[in-house]
């Protein structure tokens, strides 16, 4: 659904950003999004830095933020920070790898 109009409309922050924001540190929030040929992006800045992006190409989906959250419906959630993976569990018929590290080995 694409909402078109005439006259623009007044930004406010959600009320979830504000209470992010409490301590009044956010002085500027921009959220652009650009359509192309071969790609759809989003970018949002605060206070003039970029603080996430997300770019899908064809076959690609790029996401440039400081964490990625993927819950399902009854919330359990893989968290992926700074490269590392953190989730519930892992199973898989294959794994390659240089090193698995990890404070506690299961084995079934």
């Amino acid at each position: 659904m694409v909402e078109q109009a005439t006259m623009a409309s007044e930004y406010s922050m959600s009320y979830k950003d504000l209470e992010n924001y409490t301590d009044g540190q956010v002085s500027s929030v921009r959220t652009i999004a650009e359509q192309a040929a071969d790609h759809i992006s989003w970018l949002i800045e605060t206070n003039g830095k970029t603080s996430s992006s997300f770019t899908f190409k064809n076959h690609v989906m790029e996401l440039v933020n400081a964490n990625l959250i993927i819950k399902d419906p009854s919330g359990n959630s893989t968290v992926i920070s700074g490269g590392n993976i953190q989730a519930n569990s892992i199973t898989t018929a294959m794994l390659a790898t240089d090193a698995i590290k990890s404070s506690n080995y299961s084995a079934s």
